[in-house]
């Protein structure tokens, strides 16, 4: 049996079972309707949106485009609007074939990317076509076929349509079946499942997300913002007609029958699960369908829609007569809002974290009852999780709320999500929760405003805009190097009204273009533009938004940066969770330069499917990102890395971090990465990956697109094959374990093609990319390139390409990668490279390592490992000294000229001069015979001996040090180390002495709870970050400065 008839044969057999318990479960005589008011759209909201479209040129514009959408559908009239609404037996699915268009191909996909059939659904209905080729498929008349199988109810009946209407009309010289899809698809000669008339219903009638609503949906918001602006009841009576429809279908709609493996494919997370669309997406369908009927509910029992659904209601044999308005509001009570309640349980409306918590929230502010909305709500917040029946069959126990934002929030404000983009997801839909939580006045408890984790989820975005264009394209987000911000104004806003940060405000400034013109509330405002005057206040009093350097140690992220806008210069590195839409890029390295990002990440994979190879092998393997493969594998899971040191100040910035998961056979794998400022617009990076253990390290990197020149390589070009080798052709997974389909835990090297080798490389080579302006972010004249030298003892390097995701229209045709590998038994690597972004001429002239001798207590054979020294010098005479050490306890020899003992020396000279010197985490530092550093603390140590241990935005840790200390730490950063391997960090915001030897330090919003001791009893209380008695350390920094 073939794909399409096994889809065909389920929908077929449950929709009669439909029909069976609609038929024994008649619907009650008496109508018993709850709502009795707008909840979501406030009579005082609703008066502020209609005296603001009079007052305000701004809401006029908004509320005469929505008319213009409103009037448009109107036009078509009642009976297709109706129409529009299909039912369960009409598959939905977000794609067509991944092959693209039966005519042209992937050409689709390169040019216009996913989801860009075009489609008119009243000129052209059960139609799309490719806007490639403008090929139109099916090629049959479905819209006849659709219409000769309606049967009871007005729902589609497959074996009641007539079979003569399945021929191809649109292409008389291609076979008669060629592209005939009878709404289960057209299967061609080589089995492949082409899914049109699943697509259109999908995409050009429903919905996938907000940002593509299908034609219902967004006729379904024209009306109602239209009659909230208006109070006009054309529009409501249209708006009512459809949601009476809707109410009609959607208990019935399941779309389990409707599987990947079938090749209808839906965003549901990989259960299968979902109504209308699948069970992620149906959280952004089910949203804007409860609140139009909020927003149209006053019109009920004003407009005259009986006639019209009376008819129906006969003419289609329904058990609701619709003869009265009662019986009109029961049914779209109960077939949409008290549904939602059923279909959350049944994990059929289940997202990402909030998204289905704020659908129910949403219908329990809409259903209008007090005894429903507080079981509901309660729900909402009440531990629970998935769970599998022994059936198969999946529920939801509880929303979880409770339990999700003490422990999947992390202190950061960031999700249990590696990609921002998912990320900013939670505070959306959170957001949305939120908002709902206000309006039950009577149960403050509900309301997330109040909670400080919620509000740190607004803050935490911020700092994450680079260049002030882009957001780290981390796991699955964006698009590679593409520009773009994951934070939007409009949260933003609502943040600071909500909190009056000073932040929030300069975010919004921010966004809006560094301008107050143009920001106001939204159109329910009852004064809008009161804010931007707020707004403009905090920037007279405290400038523009300005970002430094950061660390993020419980998302696990860090960020060095110098100068601002076009001429910020940032490398950031990432040690958080890699998987779930994670990659597994644990110590992943990303530049941005002069306004281009210099690493691009992959982002997204051209398919977030179970089935997608190239996803799990390539994309989101270890090999496509800046960092070390170990042993020809992706990394192990790992949620995030231990941070050692982190400074910044206005000559260089540095972060050192290990990974003790990434790689269970490792005994090092850390990341040392300095950004040294040359000038005001000029700055290079010092990277230095150690990696202990294992067999077999390649250390990948890969600059933006355009072509390298190498020198210092002598590079042979290999015939055939793929990184992998000569044998093994590209895509090709041969050490794929069978037994395996998602987990995919090999190399990835496959995907690397286009392969030059050096098998004697030597120890010093340099690479260069001219860069090519991908997204046109630079003048034309700009002559943008990435130098990179390595400085280590290599057994081959590679040049090879790799490619981005190939349905991203704009997307780079590919990148160069640079492969360095070493082998051998309990390896010990060191890789050592200079990194400078740089226009029209290199700034550096030379890079030299340095030798080190130890001094005192060190092993010769660890001297490599341990100590990195390195000797920079600029073409403008000006020679840099940097110097790393794994431990502060050695003292080293450098170069027969420094005496050093400490975790990292910078040393800056010019002409023989010394300009400046610094020594962080260290004892000593001299120059010859001149002491620039003697006898130093190197760092304060001791124990924790008590913090915060409440939900508070102010938090402390107070400590008890080893020696006595009166010094203020603020701008330091506190390192506690709480288990065997594991340690983590908090910035110092302010520290006071309570006597010599206890410090108590400010850290700020950062909670120190973990999590909640039992999810299942919250009494316990929590389990926190850190525990008394755990050991400390500052590491102090000391400098010297020649003007």
């Amino acid at each position: 049996m073939d794909v399409k008839y096994k889809a065909k044969k389920a929908i077929c057999t449950k929709h009669i079972a439909f029909f069976i318990i609609e038929g024994k479960n008649k619907m009650h005589k008496k109508y018993e309707c709850l709502k009795s008011k707008s909840t979501f759209y406030t009579q005082d909201m609703v008066s502020n949106a209609r005296n603001n479209v009079v007052k305000f040129d701004w809401a006029k514009k908004m509320k005469d485009d929505t008319l213009q959408r409103a009037d448009a559908y109107l036009e078509q009239g009642v009976q297709a609007l109706w129409s529009l609404i299909t039912s369960q037996s009409i598959p939905r699915s977000i794609d067509v074939c991944n092959l693209g268009c039966p005519v042209c191909g992937t050409k689709i996909f390169k040019e216009f990317g996913n989801f860009s059939w075009k489609s008119d659904v009243f000129e052209s209905p059960w139609k799309i076509s490719c806007p490639s080729c403008n090929s139109i498929f099916p090629s049959n008349d479905f819209e006849a076929y659709y219409k000769s199988g309606l049967g009871k109810n007005g729902f589609f009946e497959p074996d009641k349509a007539d079979p003569t209407l399945l021929k191809n009309q649109l292409y008389p010289d291609k076979p008669e079946d060629w592209c005939v899809d009878d709404g289960y698809g057209w299967v061609d000669e080589n089995n492949r499942h082409w899914k049109f008339i699943a697509y259109y219903n999908h995409m050009a009638l429903w919905s996938l997300d907000r940002n593509t609503e299908g034609n219902i949906i967004k006729a379904l918001n024209a009306f109602s913002d239209a009659y909230i602006y208006t109070g006009l009841e054309k529009y409501a009576q249209a708006g009512l007609i459809m949601l009476d429809r809707i109410a009609d279908v959607y208990p019935f709609m399941d779309l389990s029958v409707y599987k990947d493996s079938d090749g209808y494919f839906n965003s549901h997370g990989h259960t299968g699960q979902g109504k209308i669309a699948g069970s992620i997406s149906e959280t952004f369908v089910i949203k804007p369908i409860l609140t139009a009927y909020d927003a149209l509910f006053p019109a009920l029992t004003k407009v005259n829609i009986i006639p019209f659904l009376k008819e129906k209601s006969k003419h289609y044999s329904m058990d609701n007569p619709k003869d009265a308005i009662d019986t009109i509001q029961y049914n779209i009570e109960k077939g949409i809002v008290e549904e939602v309640f059923t279909a959350v349980k049944n994990a059929k409306i289940r997202g990402n974290t909030g998204m289905h918590q704020s659908s129910l929230a949403l219908a329990a502010l809409i259903i209008d009852n007090e005894e429903l909305a507080k079981e509901w709500m309660e729900w909402v917040f009440q531990p629970g999780g998935m769970k599998r029946l022994a059936d198969g069959s999946t529920i939801l126990t509880g929303g979880n709320m409770d339990v999700a934002l003490i422990n999947d929030v992390d202190r950061d404000g960031f999700g249990d999500e590696s990609a921002p983009s998912y990320n900013y997801l939670w505070l959306r839909e959170f957001l949305t929760l939120a908002k709902v939580t206000q309006h039950f006045t009577n149960n403050p408890e509900w309301n997330l405003f109040h909670h400080p984790k919620f509000k740190k989820m607004f803050h935490a975005f911020i700092p994450f805009i680079f260049s002030s264009k882009y957001t780290p394209q981390i796991g699955d987000t964006g698009v590679a190097g593409k520009p773009e911000i994951t934070i939007r104004s409009e949260e933003m806003l609502l943040g600071y009204k909500i909190y009056r940060s000073d932040i929030l405000a300069q975010a919004v400034y921010f966004l809006n273009g560094n301008s107050t013109t143009g920001i106001r509330d939204d159109i329910f405002s009852e004064d809008p533009q009161e804010i931007a005057q707020k707004i403009q206040n905090v920037i007279d009093t405290k400038g523009p938004l300005t970002l430094g350097s950061f660390l993020l140690s419980g998302f696990g992220f860090a960020a060095l940066r110098n100068g601002k806008g076009n001429d910020e210069r940032s490398a950031w590195i990432y040690f958080g969770r890699n998987f779930g839409h994670g990659h597994r890029d644990t110590l992943n390295l990303g530049i941005y330069a002069q306004g281009v990002d210099m690493a691009p990440d992959l982002g997204n994979p051209e398919y977030k499917r179970y089935d997608w190879a190239k996803r799990y092998e390539w994309t989101l393997n270890t090999i496509s990102h800046n960092t070390v493969v170990v042993d020809e594998a992706k990394q192990d899971n790992s949620i995030t890395g231990n941070p050692l040191q982190f400074e910044a100040n206005e000559h260089f910035q540095l972060l050192d971090v290990e990974a003790p998961d990434a790689y269970r056979q490792t005994s090092m794998y850390r990341r040392t990465v300095s950004t040294v400022r040359i000038d005001p617009s000029s700055s290079y990076i010092i990277d230095l990956f150690r990696v202990k253990g294992g067999s077999d390290h390649v250390y990948s990197f890969h600059g933006p697109e355009g072509e390298v020149n190498a020198s210092g390589l002598t590079l042979v070009k290999q015939a055939k094959g793929t990184y992998a080798g000569e044998c093994i052709p590209f895509g090709y997974a041969y050490d794929k374990d069978e037994n395996q389909k998602r987990e995919y835990t090999g190399s990835g090297y496959h995907y690397l093609y286009d392969v030059e080798r050096d098998n004697n490389p030597a120890k010093e080579f340099h690479l260069d990319w001219d860069v090519k302006d991908t997204w046109n972010v630079l003048p034309s004249d700009a002559n943008m390139h990435l130098s990179f030298t390595m400085l280590t003892d290599l057994d081959d390097v590679a040049m090879a390409s790799g490619d981005p995701a190939r349905n991203q229209p704009g997307n780079a045709d590919h990148f160069r990668y640079m492969l360095a590998h070493r082998k051998g038994e309990n390896l010990c690597s060191s890789f050592v490279s200079v990194i400078e972004p740089y226009q029209g001429q290199k700034k550096i002239g030379s890079v030299k390592r340095l030798n080190v001798l130890p001094l005192s207590g060190d092993d010769n054979n660890d001297v490599e490992m341990n100590v990195i020294a390195l000797k920079v010098t600029l073409n403008d005479g000006r020679v840099d000294y940097i110097i790393h050490s794994t431990d502060s306890s050695t003292t080293y020899l450098i170069d027969n000229r420094f005496t050093y003992c400490g975790h990292f020396a910078f040393y800056s000279e010019k002409n023989g001069k010394l300009l400046y010197a610094n020594l962080s985490d260290g004892a000593l530092f001299y120059e010859s015979n001149v002491k620039l550093f003697d006898q130093m603390t190197s760092a304060i140590t001791g124990v924790v001996k008590g913090f915060t241990k409440n939900l508070r935005d102010e938090n402390q840790i107070m400590i008890e040090t080893k020696k006595p200390l009166r010094e203020c730490l603020k701008g330091r950063t506190i390192f506690v180390k709480t288990g065997k391997d594991k340690q983590t960090a908090y910035p110092i915001e302010e520290s006071r002495n309570i006597d010599d030897a206890t410090i108590v330090l400010d850290i700020g919003d950062i909670t120190l709870i973990h999590q909640w001791q039992d999810i299942n009893d919250l009494s316990k209380g929590y389990r926190y970050a850190i525990s008394e008695g755990n050991e400390i350390r500052i590491p102090l920094t000391y400098s010297v400065e020649r003007v």
